[in-house]
């Protein structure tokens, strides 16, 4: 395994913005996945068809009902979707 380590140098508000987005995507990832673990309590005849697609349409649901998901980039917030896709997957 390869560990980097690097040394940022930044003002206050560069620091903050960053902690910002990185929050944002624990959040979306952790709502994509409470998704799914809920689609799961359901009976088999009723439970949704969970994917990547999915995953990100619900990600695009997120910025349009929380203010601070819509801050950060469509990008952004497709991959953290897809990175609790590919964790589920691989569960």
């Amino acid at each position: 395994m390869k560990v980097f380590e690097f040394k940022l140098y930044g003002e206050h508000d560069q620091f903050a913005r960053i902690d910002e987005a990185i929050r944002t995507t624990q959040f979306i990832r952790n709502k994509c996945i409470k998704l799914w673990m809920e689609n799961g309590k359901k009976p088999k005849n009723e439970r949704d068809k969970l994917g990547k697609v999915e995953f990100n349409n619900y990600a695009k649901e997120l910025s349009e009902k929380y203010e601070f998901c819509r801050k950060l980039g469509s990008q952004a917030r497709q991959a953290a979707a897809e990175r609790a896709w590919n964790a589920i997957s691989r569960f």
